[in-house]
């Protein structure tokens, strides 16, 4: 290895460590941590299931004990520093070998570390402390000494019976170790009977006789059976071989498919155990065609070697028959695709590094060129350009969510509603969503007990009821009457708030007689049993107006024209943003400051939220403040957020929005820029048309303007929503409003970014006394168009029937703006006199 090469594996490996330094955010930390604990204290195995209050008493079942109490002794030793320090020593070691193994035979540095930084980006999401990190280096650690003793006669391979014993212990995945002991006692048999017939093979020194790779051959074998009588050493004993991690996925496969059939809203969804799509996770289609093509490209350098008279050098089937069972495996559940990363990474780099040994002497000679210091640095510029994206959680190189750092990443565990329940002594039993009893577990057993770890140790029966007992109330009471939990701390559903068709979600089957609601936060709600000894701490605490996992944004301003109602969940969400800074609090109080016309403190409000995942509401809230800085009667505010939402998500009415400012600050061509952007992503906008030609005619633009607006005839025409607009209106003006409300109905069918006919049905509504409907079509037509001066007619006129006489005046003053000359301009200014007459 020369100057060159050492700085760049340096830098790399360095690199590494840098990426594995990630704060605690996998829940099966906390599951060994706890182990390792109980081990640690015991001295020994615990006998019985001591953690989740279901299964205590019954025998105790942890097929990774060495992982646990190692993980634990770092904690013991460094605290939270010791188990990060050693996930990422063992990563950084796991590349470390997988480099040494990408030189084996060429010593093509470059190569080898250039294939190794995709490697990184594709297994960083398995960076976590859990005993995949171990299988991993194991198995990394067996294909290496395996091709060491087959390429440069070294003697590691001696020591895989005691790595494969320590493997045994740590993680329940031993059956693995026969896919590298079989591919290259198989594939060296292949070899020897190729060789025979004048075949010779990449790697392979010409001197190597056939007798000399038969001893070897023998040898692995004879390490292969030691290694396999060792790992029998271990509390599984032959047990791992008949039930290990692939009979483990398939009992979680059985559960999670009985809780599928079950008819639940939302099961126990484990990712891991999901096979790899398409529009999901793409590595395992594309390092299988990577590894693929590298074979290929290596057989057709052999060939035209051959062809020119030069070295014939075949790849290896050994290799070959390695890298197959990876790819099958890493198609049937997505917890092993990274180990298709660690095998086929090697076998890649080997076989580019063949390819370009097959070029040396040429007159155009790559593998001169990626000998050169240019390259070199090339490679350093990029290991420290990925790993700067990575440490961002710039995608693809690196995922938002992991934090950099030594610590605990408190967005992936309910740390908020812990410390509340300290705060309030609420202690013992806990209905918990399933995956934080892992972090309960280490934080606060034996203070607090969980009804499930993470761990399917339940009974799957009891595994099923726990999953629907989140959204169904009769299979929470069963389980209550049976265990006695007085608590319920859960998560939200994934759905975000501001979308339609939320629906009824978990929040709404806890929300009642039995239990109340007493915390909530962007992660957990907590809600406690009433009738018993949290009693007092209901009557102190209960949120009884808010519904966090229910409430959408229309749905609290359907209800704002409640005064009661309205000082109220102000009142409610002020102070969970006190106690909490809850984003989820912030945009709901910023959407009522908004609604209520306090601008300013809706601007203060929705500048609080932050993005969390998955349920971010940090787009609304930039939509949020660009709508008080409109009404502030600042555009370039209004914009500038406009211009933050759509950088998350483009959107057509977002583009419309901003068009609509720039109109407002006289910047006419670039409302028209936005207009066409709108249009770009919804031709059927309709709305957007006739802004668009007047503007076109105002700048003298003639042609653009004449085939706008033949597009928008067009437009029309297509949707057929004019047509029904049309029908509608005439039933109305006949009072026949059941056959108007449904040709509105159907021009809105055909033509949904039209807020006309929105707008009429809320008149419809208003006349025949459905106020709530009424309220709710108004509300839609100014989502699409807020400068739709009937609407904001009608919205007064609902106000004044629901008797809040602020709302309706701030409505006629916002229609008067828009239309200072209107139809009902005069009806409008006095409304507003006798409003201001009686205050």
């Amino acid at each position: 290895m020369n100057y060159k090469d050492k700085i760049l594996f340096i830098l790399f490996l360095f690199s590494v460590f840098l990426l594995a330094v990630i704060k605690i955010e996998n829940s099966d930390a906390w599951t060994h941590l706890s182990i390792g604990r109980e081990i640690f204290r015991l001295k020994g195995l615990p006998q019985t299931e001591l953690f989740t209050y279901p299964m205590s008493g019954k025998p105790f079942a942890h097929s990774s004990w060495l992982f646990s109490l190692l993980l634990y002794v770092s904690y013991y030793f460094l605290n939270i520093y010791g188990v990060i320090i050693l996930k990422a020593a063992v990563i950084t070691a796991l590349f470390y070998i997988l480099t040494r193994d990408s030189l084996q035979p060429y010593k093509n540095y470059i190569i080898a570390i250039c294939v190794m930084t995709v490697i990184v980006i594709m297994v960083r999401p398995r960076f976590a402390e859990r005993p995949d990190i171990f299988l991993m280096v194991f198995l990394s650690f067996s294909v290496y000494s395996l091709n060491a003793f087959l390429y440069e006669n070294k003697k590691y391979i001696y020591l895989l019976p005691l790595v494969h014993l320590v493997w045994a212990n740590m993680h329940p995945s031993i059956t693995l170790m026969f896919i590298p002991f079989i591919s290259f006692i198989a594939g060296g048999m292949l070899q020897i009977f190729l060789n025979k017939r004048g075949l010779r093979f990449q790697g392979i020194p010409e001197s190597a006789e056939s007798r000399e790779q038969g001893t070897k051959i023998i040898i692995m074998a004879f390490v292969f059976l030691a290694s396999l009588a060792l790992s029998l050493a271990s509390p599984y004993s032959l047990g791992q071989y008949t039930a290990g991690a692939v009979f483990a996925k398939k009992q979680a496969k059985d559960a999670l498919d009985t809780m599928s059939a079950a008819g639940v809203g939302q099961q126990i969804n484990i990712i891991e155990l999901q096979r790899p799509r398409w529009g999901f996770i793409k590595w395992p289609y594309l390092i299988s065609l990577a590894a693929a093509v590298a074979f290929v490209l290596n057989w057709i350098a052999v060939y035209y070697s051959r062809s020119a008279g030069r070295n014939k050098e075949y790849p290896s089937p050994i290799h070959f028959f390695l890298v197959v069972p990876f790819i099958a495996l890493s198609f049937t559940a997505m917890r092993f695709v990274p180990l298709l990363g660690i095998i086929a990474g090697p076998v890649m780099a080997r076989n580019l590094s063949g390819i370009l040994k097959n070029t040396e002497g040429r007159n155009l000679d790559p593998s001169r060129i990626l000998r050169s210091r240019a390259a070199a640095g090339i490679i350093a510029v990029w290991v420290v350009l990925y790993s700067t994206l990575a440490l961002s959680g710039v995608a693809p190189f690196g995922d938002s969510r992991k934090q950099f750092g030594f610590g605990i990443n408190y967005d992936s565990v309910p740390e908020g509603a812990l410390r509340y329940m300290d705060k309030r002594n609420i202690t013992g039993r806990m209905f918990n969503t399933f995956h934080w009893g892992q972090y309960i577990t280490w934080r606060d057993f034996p203070k607090r007990s969980a009804i499930a770890d993470g761990r399917f140790s339940l009974a799957n029966d009891l595994l099923e009821k726990v999953s629907i007992a989140q959204f169904d109330p009769s299979a929470r009471d069963e389980l209550e009457k049976i265990y006695g939990f007085e608590s319920v701390l859960i998560e939200y559903p994934l759905f975000n708030p501001y979308e339609a068709g939320g629906g009824t979600q978990a929040g709404s089957f806890l929300s009642g007689f039995q239990w109340a609601l007493v915390y909530w936060d962007d992660q957990s709600l907590l809600y406690l049993k009433r009738g018993g000894r949290y009693d007092p701490v209901i009557n102190e605490d209960e949120y009884k107006l808010i519904k966090p996992a229910d409430d959408t944004y229309d749905g609290i301003v359907a209800r704002l024209h409640d005064e009661d109602y309205s000082s109220g969940i102000i009142r409610e969400l002020k102070r969970n943003a006190a106690e909490t800074g809850s984003s989820k609090g912030y945009a709901f109080l910023g959407l009522i400051y908004n609604e209520t016309g306090f601008y300013k403190e809706a601007i203060d409000a929705f500048s609080r939220v932050r993005d969390f995942q998955p349920a971010s509401h940090l787009r609304q809230a930039y939509i949020g403040i660009a709508y008080a800085h409109d009404k502030l009667g600042n555009p370039d505010g209004a914009i500038g957020y406009l211009k933050k939402a759509l950088a998350i998500e483009e959107d057509a009415t977002l583009f419309y929005y901003t068009g609509m400012e720039y109109i407002q600050k006289g910047d006419r061509k670039a409302a028209i820029k936005y207009f066409k952007k709108a249009l770009t992503l919804n031709k059927d906008f309709t709305s957007i048309y006739p802004l668009l030609i007047g503007l076109y005619r105002e700048l003298d633009m003639k042609d653009e303007a004449a085939k706008t607006a033949a597009a928008y005839k067009k437009a029309e025409t297509a949707s057929g929503g004019e047509e029904y607009f049309r029908k509608g209106v005439n039933a109305y003006m006949e009072k026949n409003f059941a056959l108007a409300e449904e040709e509105f109905k159907k021009s809105i069918e055909a033509d949904p970014f039209n807020p006309a006919p929105y707008s009429n049905l809320g008149y419809i509504y208003y006349e025949t006394e459905k106020l709530e409907p009424a309220y709710e079509y108004h509300k839609k037509a100014l989502a699409i168009d807020r400068n739709f001066s009937n609407s904001r007619y009608g919205l007064a006129l609902i106000y004044k029937k629901w008797g809040d006489l602020e709302l309706a005046k701030r409505e006629w003053e916002e229609y008067l703006r828009l239309e200072p000359a209107g139809p009902y301009a005069q009806k409008a200014r006095e409304d507003i006199e006798a409003i201001s007459g009686k205050q």
